[in-house]
């Protein structure tokens, strides 16, 4: 396909953006060599997809406690949460009498 560039720039045609997989909002990448450029998009471009998360006050504020932590030395480890995991899962039994034969 042949474009003319016209006084306010260059413009990729709805078609070829399309079949590129570019959306409105993605990011792209610009790479010039003697008369050739080369549009491709960027690696990060699917992040422009998605929307920011932002978190509540009290999400907020468990995030910062948990770094605070962090900084303190304070963390558990795989194998601790491991442990920890693998102990309620047993739980307490009741002992039971054996029965006499």
């Amino acid at each position: 396909m042949t474009v003319s560039v016209k006084k306010e720039g260059l413009s990729v045609p709805k078609t070829i953006a399309k079949r590129a997989g570019i959306r409105p909002g993605d990011v792209v990448e610009f790479t010039v060599r003697k008369g050739a450029i080369t549009i491709r998009a960027a690696a990060h471009a699917d992040e422009g997809r998605y929307p920011i998360y932002t978190p509540t006050r009290a999400e907020a504020a468990a995030i910062r406690g948990g770094r605070a932590a962090y900084e303190r030395g304070e963390f558990s480890t795989l194998a601790d949460i491991h442990k920890g995991v693998d102990a309620a899962r047993r739980g307490a039994r009741k002992k039971v009498a054996r029965k006499a034969s």
